[in-house]
């Protein structure tokens, strides 16, 4: 039986902090191909990495049902790879955006 949607939220609050320095520190010094997307309905600064989505290509964002396929960006990021893996979670797409 799945775990409710619930449950899987409140874990959140167990995640190291170091851990989470890590990652940020991957996202921080990872390769500058941030794409900028649904550039009509922002007012700019905004940018995406996809880690997971349908093409397994870092620069696509598009958001589609899909088996997700890793990007050689996640490839670079060990730490965050691990964590998406310890959550235990089923993804379709998985993106970082930076505001």
């Amino acid at each position: 039986m799945p775990t409710p949607l619930i449950q899987q939220v409140a874990c959140a609050d167990t995640i190291d902090l170091d851990l989470l320095d890590r990652v940020r520190h991957e996202t921080l010094t990872i390769p500058d191909r941030w794409v900028t997307e649904y550039g009509e309905y922002q007012s700019g600064g905004w940018g995406t990495l996809s880690l997971l989505n349908q093409t397994g290509t870092a620069t696509d964002v598009t958001i589609t049902d899909c088996e997700p396929v890793a990007t050689d960006l996640l490839a670079a990021m060990p730490t965050t790879r691990q964590l998406l893996s310890d959550l235990g979670l089923r993804y379709m797409w998985v993106r970082i955006a930076r505001f």
